[in-house]
């Protein structure tokens, strides 16, 4: 199967679960993560900011910053991505996307030095593949990125033997799910 019709058929098989099972997936999985040694270790982390049917990520947002993380959410400027640092969720705004995203801040922004990055997805495979949306933006995040754990984050029905993916595609180190923690890449910093 090509990617768009890949990704059309994750859309729908996403949409297909009600907000309740969501709910419910989301948070065994962030209770799972929280749990996590990485977690526990991580002093910089790069979380996501969920919409639509994503893997709700707000638990995991308030209790990062709770446990005074340094914690940093993307933001699109001039087609590319960057993570900028989160002191509270009431500093959020929504894009034009219907996504909640911190304010831009010229030169403070995270560069390669994060720990954590949860990376989000409409597939993963079991071989550190990674279906994402289809802009390639945390592709080229996440090559800049050789220091951090990069941690999928998304819901068990997300998980196959593969995915397509291109030489451009960047995989993650690990996935996890509300069925639990998947390792691919022990060499990762926070496996050593």
């Amino acid at each position: 199967m090509q990617k768009q019709q890949f990704r059309k058929y994750m859309l729908q098989l996403r949409a297909s679960y009600s907000e309740e099972e969501r709910k419910v997936l989301s948070e065994k999985a962030s209770k799972l993560f929280l749990q996590m040694p990485f977690y526990r270790q991580s002093k910089k982390i790069a979380l996501f900011a969920s919409f639509r049917q994503e893997m709700d990520t707000w638990a995991i947002i308030d209790a990062s910053l709770r446990d005074r993380k340094s914690v940093y959410l993307p933001r699109i400027h001039k087609k590319r991505m960057y993570f900028f640092p989160v002191l509270s969720i009431s500093d959020l705004t929504m894009n034009s996307m219907g996504i909640m995203e911190p304010p831009f801040q010229k030169d403070d922004y995270a560069r390669s030095d994060l720990d954590l990055i949860l990376v989000p997805g409409l597939a993963f495979g079991t071989d550190g593949s990674r279906l994402g949306y289809g802009g390639g933006y945390y592709d080229r995040f996440l090559k800049t990125q050789s220091r951090a754990l990069k941690l999928g984050f998304g819901f068990s029905f997300q998980k196959f033997d593969s995915v397509p993916a291109n030489d451009y595609d960047y995989g993650i180190d690990a996935f996890l799910s509300d069925e639990g923690l998947q390792i691919f890449n022990t060499s990762s910093i926070m496996f050593r």
